[in-house]
C-alpha cells in the first residue's frame, strides 16, 4: 500500500499508529475540508454576533439527560446498531453536566472530535445508513458490549 507523504506527515502526530490510520482519521479528501466549514461557519457567526462572552450554564440540571443518553449509548452497543447519533448525545450531555473548567474544556474537544468523526464518516460514505459490514467496529463495539454487561 503506497503511503501518501502527507498521511505520514499526519501519522507523526498519531502516536503508536501506523501511516494508515492517518488515512482513517484524515482520509484522502483532506482534514482541511472539515476544518475549512468549521471556521467558516465560525467567521459567519462571529460577523453575525461578534465576540460573545456568556455563562457556560451547564450543571447536575442534565444529569436526568446524560442518564438517558448512556442508556441509549449501551442499548446500542448491546443491540449492535450504536449511531453517530448515541455517540454524540453522550458526549454532548456529559459537557452539560460538567462544572469544572478543566474537565468541561475536555467534553467540548470530545464533541468536536465526535463532530468531525461524523462529518468524515458522511463524506467518506456519502450515505446516511450503515455499512453493511464493518468488522473492525464490529470487534470494537463487542469488547465494548463485554465491558459494559460485566459492570
Amino acid at each position: 500500500m503506497d503511503i501518501n507523504p502527507e498521511d505520514a506527515k499526519r501519522a507523526a502526530i498519531l502516536p503508536n499508529r501506523p501511516p494508515s490510520a492517518a488515512a482513517h482519521y484524515w482520509g484522502e479528501w483532506g482534514f482541511d475540508g472539515v476544518t475549512d466549514d468549521v471556521w467558516a461557519e465560525r467567521d459567519r457567526q462571529l460577523k453575525k454576533r461578534g465576540i460573545q462572552e456568556r455563562a457556560s450554564g451547564t450543571g447536575s440540571f442534565y444529569n436526568f439527560a446524560l442518564g438517558a443518553a448512556r442508556a441509549e449509548y449501551d442499548r446500542g452497543i448491546r443491540e449492535g446498531n450504536l449511531t453517530w447519533l448515541d455517540i454524540l448525545r453522550e458526549e454532548v450531555f456529559e459537557a452539560f453536566v460538567e462544572r469544572d473548567i478543566v474537565k468541561l474544556k475536555a467534553e467540548l474537544v470530545q464533541v468536536m472530535a465526535v463532530s468531525a468523526s461524523w462529518l468524515l464518516d458522511l463524506d467518506r460514505r456519502q450515505t446516511l445508513d450503515a455499512p453493511a459490514e464493518n468488522i473492525g467496529q464490529d470487534l470494537l463495539d463487542a469488547a465494548e458490549k463485554a465491558e459494559i454487561e460485566a459492570a
